[in-house]
């Protein structure tokens, strides 16, 4: 089901960009020190260490909004994933990132508090069809939100709210496949 939910087709997305259009990433060393930019694809590719900080938005029914990801989405198209998932602009810090995803992925403008679920840590994932590999120091974020949302169509394809337990439940049943 999807209540409060509707999609709006104006891209909202404003990553900083080379003079070819081409996304920048700021990288890091293992010990998540900065050590320069380099293009989006680049960091991929190449498995750079870069940044990236994901939302979990909970309403007052309890109930957790996820979204499905957009089709043309390299990493994962068409697959759930949290609330909010950003990678960081450079120099950002990641509760602005946060509150950015919000804006550009879920159309969320109004002041809405967030506080720190999960300090930096590091995810790795490796996806050889696309020839990706992600090295990520990544934080996750929590807040409440009842407003509505305006997906931007260029990220995010659907979103739901589900209850936690169901949440927990899937997801449960998906690691034991």
């Amino acid at each position: 089901y999807q209540r409060r939910v509707r999609g709006k087709n104006k891209r909202m997305n404003k990553a900083e960009h080379d003079p070819q259009g081409e996304e920048i990433f700021e990288v890091f060393d293992s010990n998540n020190k900065s050590i320069g930019t380099e293009l989006r694809k680049v960091v991929h590719i190449k498995g750079l260490y870069h940044r990236a900080v994901h939302v979990i938005l909970l309403n007052s029914k309890e109930e957790i909004l996820i979204q499905r990801r957009a089709s043309d989405k390299l990493i994962c198209p068409m697959l759930w994933d949290l609330s909010v998932g950003e990678h960081l602009q450079p120099k950002e810090e990641f509760k602005n990132g946060a509150l950015r995803g919000l804006r550009e992925e879920l159309g969320i403008t109004e002041p809405i508090n967030i506080f720190l679920g999960r300090d930096t840590h590091l995810f790795t994932f490796k996806d050889p069809n696309v020839g990706i590999i992600e090295n990520e120091f990544q934080q996750c974020w929590y807040g409440k939100y009842d407003g509505e949302l305006i997906l931007d169509p260029n990220e995010v394809a659907a979103a739901e709210w589900i209850n936690i337990n169901d949440c927990l439940l899937y997801t449960s049943d998906a690691a034991d496949e």
